[in-house]
């Protein structure tokens, strides 16, 4: 039987939901898969707990940054993807 790897990323923030920014962000992942994603972190301990301090995590944008022009969905202006990257910049800045 293959043992089960847990992870446990505690960020300052991290963006989900695509413009939700939230603090902390504790994101548990088992097996390679984000199972979820929180702002309260638990008292119990949950695999491996990695501490991240000040880092600002997108989960949904993992591997993104050449892979988004690989893919069949075309020109990222018309999917409302630059807009959309360039408000999240905007909105780090501001933290």
């Amino acid at each position: 039987m293959i043992k089960s790897q847990r992870h446990r990323f505690i960020a300052h923030r991290a963006v989900i939901e695509n413009n939700t920014i939230i603090s902390p962000a504790v994101i548990d992942v088992e097996n390679g898969l984000i199972t979820k994603i929180s702002e309260y972190i638990p008292s119990q301990n949950w695999g491996n707990s990695i501490d991240l301090k000040d880092i600002f995590l997108l989960p949904g944008f993992v591997n993104a940054h050449c892979h988004l022009e690989l893919t069949a969905l075309g020109s990222l202006a018309e999917r409302h993807f630059v807009p959309w990257i360039k408000k999240i910049s905007t909105d780090i800045a501001k933290l």
